[in-house]
């Protein structure tokens, strides 16, 4: 599969990439208070709308690819059959290990169902696809 570079711009439904965005952030900020120390909204907001664009901009232009409405999964892949994670990380996160400890996390997740992980890097607001992982 060929992923072009995009932006949020690329988007045809932003109503949809919002309201998705927004419910997603306020359902992890629910969990996020019971932490130590917690996030803010607006930094829950930042980064899950990150991972959401990449998550809407597949799911438009790529027939086999679909929303999940599963709360722990990103994408339905019909070709595969399977549950498919897509993540995206500024530059600064790519290069450190923060990555690679986040797909470990997954990877041994139990509520994990993903047959494969997307992974992103997004640098002044432009998406470029670097790897699929096996998960």
């Amino acid at each position: 599969m060929k992923i072009d570079k995009f932006t949020i711009n690329d988007i045809i439904n932003k109503y949809l990439l919002e309201k998705d965005s927004n419910d997603e952030s306020y359902r992890i900020n629910e969990e996020e208070k019971k932490k130590e120390n917690p996030r803010t909204l607006e930094q829950i907001k930042f980064f899950y709308k990150m991972g959401k664009v990449a998550e809407h901009y597949l799911a438009q232009e790529f027939k086999h690819l679909s929303l999940s409405n599963n709360n722990y999964h990103d994408l339905w892949d019909s070709n595969e059959k399977c549950y498919v994670e897509v993540k995206a990380y500024s530059q600064k996160n790519i290069d450190n290990d923060l990555v690679k400890k986040h797909i470990n996390r997954i990877k041994n997740a139990k509520w994990n169902k993903s047959k494969y992980l997307l992974l992103f890097m997004v640098k002044n607001g432009i998406y470029e696809f670097i790897k699929r992982y096996d998960i």
